[in-house]
């Protein structure tokens, strides 16, 4: 999701600024290039690559914290242990399997999707 989030963004800075083309095409031609794709793309991308998202900001945000990065945010909730009278049990459930985590994340990718639809749907709506 994280990176799906990122894409749109990456389309939208594009589509906003089509002088921005050149670097995100070169980036790898050159250390030179790579850093002004870094400086355009990575670098304080909550005024830069999500400027005018503030939604799709604060999901990108959200899917960081608890998704993609190992931090005890996202081991925690996946953690399960299950105690019986004669068992005790430690489980990572690394793809947040448990129907407590699975379903509401599912039910997130759905408002997600429906924001980078949004997002590019602005960007296209002249064209249609």
């Amino acid at each position: 999701m994280r990176d799906a989030i990122e894409s749109a963004a990456h389309g939208h800075r594009l589509a906003s600024d089509p002088q921005l083309l050149k670097p995100w095409i070169e980036k790898n031609d050159s250390e030179a290039a790579k850093e002004i794709f870094s400086k355009e793309f990575e670098y304080d991308k909550a005024t830069r690559l999500f400027d005018g998202l503030p939604e799709l900001l604060r999901l990108w945000k959200q899917f960081s914290e608890f998704g993609s990065h190992t931090n005890i945010n996202s081991i925690v909730s996946r953690f399960v242990i299950n105690q019986t009278a004669t068992d005790l049990e430690f489980r990572l459930n690394y793809l947040g399997g448990e129907p407590n985590v699975f379903v509401p994340a599912l039910f997130e990718m759905i408002l997600v999707f429906n924001e980078i639809e949004a997002t590019l749907f602005k960007l296209a709506r002249s064209r249609l």
